[in-house]
C-alpha cells in the first residue's frame, strides 16, 4: 500500500531524477519530477504538493540558494521542502532550514532515510493544514460570538428604553399600551395616516405618533429617531396623549 502524498522532485542530474522518480512511485501515492526550479514554479501553481524533495547542486551559491528558496517556501500551498546535499553543502542546507525548510538527506542517500524524511514532511504538513483549519473554525465562531453579543446589546438597549418610568402614577409601559389601543383601525405598514374632517392637529399628530410606536413596537429610540424629535420630546407627547 502506497503512502499518501503529492511529492515534487526537482533534481538537475537526469540519472539520479529518474532514479528518485522510480523509487517514489513505488512508494507514495503521486509523484512529478522536473529537471529545473522555473518548471517547478510552475507546476506548484496548478498542483497542491505536499513536499517538495530539491537537490542543493541547482545553485551554485549560497546566496543564490536562499534567494531562490524564499519563493518556494512562499507558495500559497505552503509545500514542505526536504533537500538533497553533499557533506560540503551542510551550511548550505542548514541556512535554508533555518528559512523555513523542512529537512536535508545526504548524497548518497538511501532509500529508507529518505523515505522516513518525506513521511515526516507529509505529516507535518497535515498538522499544519489541521491548525489552519481550525484556527479558521475558531475565528469563525469569535465572529458569531461578537456579532450575538452585540445583537444582546441591542435588544437589551430597547428593553430598557421601554422600561418603566413612574411618574404621575403611571408608566411609559401603560402609555404606550394605552396609546396602541386607540389606533387599532389605522395601518401601521405604510406612513398614510389619513385625515379626519373634524381632527386637530395635535390629535392628527398623536395619531401619527401612535401608528410609528406601534410599527417600531415600542422603540422609543427608533421612533423618536423617525420623528425627528427627541426622546424626552416623544415622552411629553405620549403621556399628553394618554390624558
Amino acid at each position: 500500500m502506497k503512502n499518501n502524498g503529492n511529492i515534487l522532485i526537482v533534481e538537475p542530474n537526469n540519472g539520479l531524477l529518474t532514479s528518485l522518480r522510480i523509487l517514489l512511485k513505488k512508494l507514495f501515492e503521486k509523484v512529478q519530477a522536473t529537471d529545473n526550479l522555473q518548471q517547478a514554479e510552475g507546476l506548484l501553481a496548478i498542483d497542491d504538493f505536499d513536499v517538495v524533495l530539491m537537490d542543493l547542486d541547482l545553485f551554485k551559491t549560497r546566496g543564490e540558494a536562499t534567494g531562490k528558496i524564499a519563493p518556494f517556501l512562499e507558495k500559497s500551498s505552503n509545500p514542505e521542502i526536504v533537500f538533497l546535499s553533499t557533506f560540503a553543502q551542510v551550511p548550505m542546507a542548514a541556512e535554508a532550514i533555518g528559512m523555513g525548510a523542512f529537512d536535508f538527506v545526504h548524497k548518497p542517500w538511501n532509500e529508507h532515510e529518505i523515505v522516513v524524511s518525506l513521511c515526516n514532511a507529509i505529516t507535518k504538513r497535515e498538522h499544519k493544514l489541521k491548525i489552519a483549519d481550525l484556527e479558521n473554525k475558531i475565528e469563525k465562531y469569535q465572529l458569531e460570538i461578537r456579532q450575538l453579543r452585540n445583537e444582546l446589546a441591542e435588544t437589551r438597549m430597547n428593553t430598557e428604553a421601554v422600561a418603566p418610568i413612574q411618574k404621575g402614577g403611571s408608566s411609559l409601559q401603560n402609555i404606550v399600551e394605552n396609546n396602541s389601543r386607540t389606533i387599532e383601525h389605522y395601518s401601521i405598514q405604510t406612513d398614510n395616516f389619513g385625515i379626519a374632517a373634524d381632527e386637530t392637529l395635535e390629535t392628527i399628530e398623536q395619531r401619527i405618533i401612535n401608528s410609528v410606536m406601534a410599527r417600531n413596537r415600542g422603540n422609543i429610540s427608533l421612533t423618536a429617531q423617525q420623528l425627528g424629535i427627541t426622546r424626552q420630546t416623544l415622552y411629553n407627547k405620549l403621556k399628553r396623549g394618554n390624558k
